[in-house]
């Protein structure tokens, strides 16, 4: 455990368990406490046949809305639709990017964002 610098002995053995389902040693764990266990490293150097469990990534790619889509999602937080509107044209003459031209992920937490910062501009002028 001092070699790796790894000071919670439960963070330790998920450590050694996940390198071990890895299949990059060979862990046999000893269940006296005066006896050491046994971690073997695997010198394998052929990678084709070695599973490595990753989650796969759900690709979800942006669409940009139709204004009818924001007028609804607009009214049904009680605000008018010439808010969306002006939402819509805002980010439609971005091309629908975000802070420092990113690719916008979700329109509605732009919305949302949108949202409140109009509010807190009307509070702030009042």
């Amino acid at each position: 455990m001092k070699l790796s610098r790894i000071k919670s002995l439960a963070t330790y053995h998920r450590c050694i368990r996940q390198l071990h389902n890895a299949g990059l040693i060979a862990y046999s764990p000893s269940y006296d406490p005066y006896k050491g266990s046994l971690v073997e490293v695997i010198e394998d150097r052929d990678q084709s046949h070695r599973k490595v469990n990753t989650p796969a990534q759900k690709a979800q790619r942006f669409v940009i809305p139709d204004l009818f889509e924001v007028e609804l999602y607009f009214t049904e937080r009680d605000l008018s639709s010439s808010e969306a509107l002006a939402f819509f044209n805002f980010y439609e003459l971005q091309n629908w990017k975000v802070h420092r031209n990113k690719p916008m992920s979700s329109w509605q937490a732009a919305a949302r964002n949108w949202i409140s910062k109009q509010q807190k501009q009307v509070l702030t002028h009042q």
